[in-house]
């Protein structure tokens, strides 16, 4: 009988082991693996890092579980640089944590020189515009002009050469072309009286007899004012008044 019990005996601690092995693995796999399993593939909402400076966001991603990449940098008026302007996945986005979040930086605008868009067009406006970062306004001003074709641009604002941030917008005024019964006054100041005569008549415009005056910087015969003044829209067939010189006497 003692073999039979020594037999039963060796069985039973082996049972025990067993069974005691498998508690603890249970219990390994129950309280540290499973969890740590759901943490990582559970899906999260993603955080909203835009608006955030980027070593703070990366900072914050840490906690949470994720990482944070910058993609790509762009220019931004009015935004400090190294912050986060844009992010993909975007802020609300169900997902694993520990997935890449790809970060789009600010870096510091530069100020660019507006073309001259005198006498273009609209669209070639636009185009232009766009090759330098900036944009054309699309509430167009329109007045009548004897000096450009309808549909040109004679205004802008800001003015050519002048220096902008990216983004800014561009307004313009566009030619409605000459007003019916309308032009424009010439400029005369040192044309001869023939030749001042000759481009009133071109312009439907009149002159009465000339005034006379002594000039130390004007010729003797040429004009030396005129009324009205040069580029002034006037009725056709206004008179023009015009003084010539006299020269030096």
């Amino acid at each position: 009988m003692k073999p039979f019990k020594n037999f039963i005996g060796k069985w039973a601690a082996r049972v025990m082991i067993i069974f005691f092995t498998w508690a603890v693995l249970f219990l390994i796999l129950d309280k540290i693996v499973l969890p740590i399993y759901t943490r990582k593939y559970q899906e999260e909402v993603i955080p909203n890092f835009i608006g955030t400076p980027f070593y703070q966001a990366q900072l914050v991603a840490k906690q949470t579980g994720y990482q944070i990449v910058e993609e790509r940098k762009r220019p931004v008026v009015g935004v400090l640089p190294q912050t986060i302007v844009d992010q993909r996945p975007h802020p609300g986005t169900r997902t694993k944590t520990g997935r890449l979040i790809y970060v789009t930086v600010s870096t510091q605008a530069k100020q660019t020189i507006v073309p001259n868009l005198f006498e273009k067009t609209p669209r070639e406006a636009e185009l232009v515009l766009e090759d330098v970062g900036l944009e054309l306004s699309t509430n167009y001003e329109f007045e009548y002009s004897e000096m450009t074709t309808a549909g040109c641009i004679i205004k802008q604002n800001p003015m050519a050469l002048s220096r902008v941030l990216p983004g800014t917008k561009v307004s313009v005024v566009i030619s409605l072309g000459p007003e019916m019964g309308k032009t424009t006054v010439p400029d005369l100041i040192g044309l001869t009286y023939e030749e001042a005569i000759l481009l009133l008549k071109r312009k439907n415009l009149n002159s009465s007899d000339p005034y006379y005056k002594r000039s130390i910087s004007v010729g003797e015969g040429r004009v030396i004012s005129q009324k009205p003044n040069a580029n002034e829209v006037v009725n056709v067939g206004t008179t023009v008044e015009l003084t010539l010189s006299t020269g030096e006497q």
